[in-house]
């Protein structure tokens, strides 16, 4: 199964299609999407859906995926000592 991130351009016509009360099944016909692609964006502001918030909340979350790995000194040196007390360097 592949995804495809949503353009700003169908967010716009989610947006437009949203606001003139279309339910999210008759905008993914439209739209040429699944209809839980519809639900799940109009979610991202609960309150009032807004292409342009919706975009940046996404370009954000997905600049964000993955934590940042921090090897502090002190853990590098307690890794270097567990791989030179079993011998590992060497091989």
């Amino acid at each position: 199964m592949s995804y495809k991130h949503l353009s700003i351009n169908k967010r716009v016509k989610i947006e437009v299609l949203n606001k003139k009360g279309y339910s999210a099944r008759k905008i993914s016909t439209i739209l040429d999407s699944h209809h839980y692609t519809i639900s799940r964006e109009t979610k991202r502001c609960p309150n009032n859906y807004s292409a342009q918030n919706a975009d940046t909340n996404s370009k954000t979350l997905s600049k964000n995926k993955g934590g940042k790995v921090k090897i502090t000194s002190s853990l590098k040196i307690f890794i270097e000592n567990c791989i030179k007390n079993h011998g590992l360097l060497n091989k």
